[in-house]
């Protein structure tokens, strides 16, 4: 029976400007090098300033061209998802896990009475860990009180829902809302 539903925030309650980014990037070599330094951003392990200075130098973009990445212009929130989610709220826990490297989702990009949709939310730098390590669904599990394979896992990245599958979780491949909204209905039986 299902009990939660986690939702990633950047590709489904966002635009992604990161994945635009970095999938236009040239070449494996840049994107690998790119990758592993939001890694490390998103561990926490460097700050916003000297992962932008890094992307920037790695990539041969300016620092206007690697502030879009950041979302610096007014975000585009997934207004239909959200309004879904208060309908979700009624019946299940709602979670949310994100590899991001700074406070911005609560910042910037919730209002107060959308971050009190979540009853857990998990930041990847706050605790040192990205998706797809299995220990970020635990720890989303376990803060909503609930088995994994009480779970629904979202994301717009296949490789973090296989992830969040081998712990027992159903998951769904973000693509756009209707088509996230019949999956969740034929996953729930409704």
């Amino acid at each position: 029976m299902v009990r939660a539903i986690i939702f990633d925030c950047f590709g489904v309650l966002t635009k992604a400007h990161w994945k635009d980014f970095w999938v236009a990037l040239p070449s494996k070599e840049l994107r690998s090098g790119a990758r592993e330094l939001n890694k490390d951003h998103d561990n926490g392990l460097l700050s916003l300033d000297e992962y932008r200075q890094k992307l920037a130098k790695l990539t041969n973009k300016s620092m206007d061209q690697i502030s879009v990445i950041f979302q610096e212009t007014e975000p585009i929130k997934n207004l239909k998802l959200l309004d879904y989610i208060r309908e979700l709220k009624v019946s299940y826990k709602i979670g949310l896990i994100s590899n991001v490297g700074t406070s911005w989702i609560d910042d910037k990009l919730l209002t107060r009475d959308e971050k009190a949709l979540f009853d857990s939310a998990i930041y990847s730098y706050q605790v040192g860990m990205t998706k797809p390590d299995p220990e970020i669904y635990l720890l989303a599990a376990k803060q909503l009180n609930v088995e994994p394979d009480e779970c629904i896992f979202v994301d717009d990245i296949a490789e973090f829902c296989r992830a969040a599958e081998k712990l027992g979780m159903k998951s769904i491949v973000y693509d756009s809302f209707l088509d996230f909204k019949k999956k969740l209905i034929k996953i729930l039986g409704k």
